[in-house]
């Protein structure tokens, strides 16, 4: 198919030529096949040969791998949010407990307290196991961090 795309003059008044433009209809911005190159044989003659798929399908795969491990350490620090912030719910004033002077208030409020800062600590651990960038940059901010003291030779 050809489609002609004519342009608009331009401000000086000199005319730009039509320029056509030819769209195969068998081919689209997903197509995953790669394009048929010649390929010499040992006498000389070239035969057409399609570049293998091979590593563009193992791109796919490792593609595919990466989200699976993203969406999982997201629904892990989710889970984990709200584990961490649901108990905080029932600890404001006059929500379940009436007087926060009791035992009973203060024991929950510690607990919800120390809950959540365990979640926070699995959350940097959840990034440190899924993420290998967040690894390599806090590896390097450790190093910056403690061995800035020491003098290199």
């Amino acid at each position: 198919a050809s489609i002609t795309v004519s342009l608009q003059p331009l401000s000086n008044g000199s005319d730009t030529k039509p320029i056509n433009k030819y769209i195969s209809e068998s081919q689209s911005q997903t197509d995953t096949r790669l394009p048929i190159l010649p390929e010499s044989t040992t006498n000389g003659d070239e035969r057409k040969t399609s570049v293998p798929v091979a590593s563009k399908t193992k791109m796919q795969i490792r593609k595919q791998q990466q989200e699976k491990q993203l969406t999982i350490m997201l629904v892990w620090i989710s889970t984990l949010y709200l584990c961490g912030q649901i108990p905080m719910l029932f600890a404001y004033p006059n929500f379940v407990f009436k007087d926060t002077n009791k035992p009973a208030y203060k024991h929950y409020a510690l607990v919800v307290n120390l809950l959540e800062l365990v979640t926070y600590l699995a959350n940097f651990c959840i990034y440190i196991k899924f993420t290998t960038q967040f690894r390599q940059v806090f590896r390097t901010k450790v190093k910056q961090l403690f061995f800035c003291f020491f003098k290199t030779a």
